[in-house]
């Protein structure tokens, strides 16, 4: 949060889960609700600032030029957040903001709305669907079946225009985007399931376009930084994505080999990369 170091470092962005995370999460049952958690009518969570504090952090950042992320779970830090975010662009209007709310678990429809209007993306994490560390008959008792069925609404930011990436939050959960894609097309609420080809651009196109690397990555196309991999079948017709296999990586179209270059190797490679790399196609 500290805008002057960011400026100094001439950075393009502020903000992430750590100093700018607005609440908890469910594991600790100290995600920031509207209404008390099912199992302890005394718990709304927390939130570890005040709405004063946000608005006026997330207005200067604004401000700046820069482009903000702040961790938000539950549907009270949600609320905050949209709410610190629409006051700065009434403040200060920007076409092409591109601010981030990472995680958006729980969300009213109205905030899906407003997120919407304001052009929000979402950092989303499909791995927490199905996720071992909070399975479903933990969170049904901790929020109540209803709202425990109605996490992670990705379907319905989908419908609603907004760009979603898709991320593991490791270490929490393995970095594995073709589980995460399994995911989200296989959402337990119907309402929230997504179709093959945006659950794939959720782990390919967005993530270069929430972070403005779109014109250098993110997708297949001539004049591109050729980072992929080759899968062993099709990800839109695949009968189970989970059991898709990768074949080879490719980085800057030179197939990777595997090998552990040692600290020295890296740091050649980092000067040699600086110095001498094209890395487009």
């Amino acid at each position: 949060m500290d805008l002057e170091a960011v400026k100094k470092r001439k950075f393009p962005r502020v903000g992430g889960c750590f100093k700018l995370a607005l609440d908890g999460c469910f594991g600790s049952e100290d995600a920031a609700l509207t209404s008390p958690y099912a199992n302890d009518p005394n718990n709304v969570g927390v939130l570890y600032y005040s709405q004063e504090e946000i608005n006026d952090f997330v207005i200067r950042a604004n401000r700046m030029g820069l482009q903000i992320a702040m961790h938000a779970i539950g549907d009270r830090a949600v609320e905050q957040a949209v709410t610190a975010y629409e006051a700065a662009m009434a403040d200060y209007p920007r076409e092409d903001a591109r601010h981030v709310l990472i995680h958006c678990c729980m969300a009213t429809p109205e905030q899906l709305d407003r997120i919407a209007s304001l052009k929000l993306c979402v950092a989303v994490q499909s791995p927490f669907i199905f996720w071992k560390q909070e399975p479903q008959e933990y969170l049904d008792r901790i929020l109540g079946p209803e709202r425990a069925g109605a996490l992670n609404p990705l379907g319905q930011l989908q419908r609603r225009g907004v760009v979603m990436g898709d991320g593991s939050d490791g270490p929490c959960t393995m970095p594995n985007p073709l589980a995460a894609m399994a995911n989200a097309v296989s959402h337990p609420d119907a309402e929230a399931r997504m179709e093959r080809l945006d659950a794939l651009r959720m782990i390919t196109y967005n993530p270069a376009y929430m972070s403005f690397d779109e014109h250098e990555r993110g997708s297949l196309t001539e004049g591109k930084i050729a980072d992929f991999v080759v899968l062993s079948d099709d990800p839109l017709t695949a009968p189970d994505i989970r059991a898709i296999q990768i074949q080879a990586l490719y980085l800057a179209g030179k197939k990777y080999d595997g090998k552990t270059p040692g600290v020295m190797g890296l740091l050649r490679c980092s000067v040699h990369n600086r110095l001498f790399r094209r890395a487009f196609i």
